[in-house]
């Protein structure tokens, strides 16, 4: 069972995971699709709760599926990305007994390996971005701050980084911090760039990993134009 809350009014599908998983040991030449477990829209509330239950042979890998048109301008077909379930949310039987709740998305953010609906055609973070413009390439700047939580707990001491993503060169580091005693970091800085800067925030963390090799994840951020205040990160960061 999954449940959270949006801040707009979008569709979603709770889903297996197959990962394109090949069935020729027991059916040569069939490979097996993603099995859509529970599917539905959000309320008023920008809230939703999705159940569902699938037989497989061996342990199934939930994942929520959003579509929005949020930030989107008008762009045709709605975004798409994936949350994954921690397997220590899957019951078996049809009924969970546990229900996965990860706190609020913003949508306006973009997410890794995010992509479009072809159909029609992790935390409570916030992103503060200011940009000064000047003739001949201009200081911009930008400043994210939030609070990391790892199984409803703080997660202390985690690296965050604060970047701009560069696509012809290296990637400018801003800032560089680790979380504090209740999880919560500040991050801030600026660099000079002839176009707008394309701020990302990196989190290391070892949360729900099993074997503590340290995994990376991020979270990029668009603007159509030069908001000096927006919220733009999701609440619960998890790759």
């Amino acid at each position: 069972e999954f449940r959270e809350t949006i801040k707009e009014k979008q569709e979603y599908g709770l889903w297996q995971n197959e990962v394109g998983r090949c069935l020729d040991s027991i059916l040569p030449g069939v490979v097996d699709t993603d099995d859509l477990m529970a599917s539905g829209k959000t309320d008023s509330n920008g809230d939703y709760n999705l159940s569902g239950s699938t037989k497989e042979i061996s342990g199934i890998e939930p994942y929520i599926a959003i579509y929005h048109d949020c930030n989107d301008g008008i762009k045709p077909c709605q975004r798409t990305f994936r949350v994954g379930i921690p397997s220590k949310y899957v019951t078996v039987g049809s009924k969970p007994k546990l229900t996965y709740d990860a706190g609020q998305l913003e949508l306006a953010g973009k997410y890794p390996k995010e992509g479009r609906r072809m159909r029609c055609f992790l935390v409570l973070v916030t992103l503060g971005y200011v940009a000064a413009l000047e003739m001949l390439g201009r200081d911009q700047s930008a400043s994210v701050k939030g609070q990391l939580m790892c199984d409803g707990r703080p997660a202390v001491g985690v690296k965050v980084k604060l970047w701009d993503v560069d696509r012809t060169d290296i990637d400018d580091l801003m800032d560089e911090k680790y979380t504090d005693t209740n999880g919560q970091f500040f991050l801030s800085g600026w660099t000079k760039e002839y176009t707008t800067i394309d701020p990302k925030l990196s989190i290391y963390h070892d949360c729900n990993d099993g074997i503590k090799v340290r995994r990376e994840i991020t979270r990029h951020f668009q603007f159509s134009s030069f908001p000096s205040n927006n919220s733009l990160l999701p609440s619960h960061l998890r790759s």
